[in-house]
């Protein structure tokens, strides 16, 4: 596996994201994490979508394992 070179490593901050389609997100906040041999693109809708209604302790692990689109099909 290649490294990343060290300038390109951190948290980076995206405010467009242009889908192959044309598509266009403006909205979402989107974070880049770049690690020497891993990445991972983390992006918070705004307006958040509603919290579903569960009990309690359902309700933390269905919400962060939910696969959630970022832009509308």
């Amino acid at each position: 596996m290649n490294s990343i070179p060290e300038t390109y490593m951190g948290v980076w901050r995206r405010r467009l994201l242009t889908t192959s389609d044309g598509c266009r997100d403006e909205t979402s906040d989107v974070y880049w994490l770049q690690t020497a041999h891993l990445h991972a693109d983390v992006r918070i809708p705004h307006p958040p979508p509603p919290l579903p209604r569960l009990p309690r302790a359902r309700m933390h692990n269905s919400w962060l394992c939910a696969n959630r689109p970022v832009l509308p099909a």
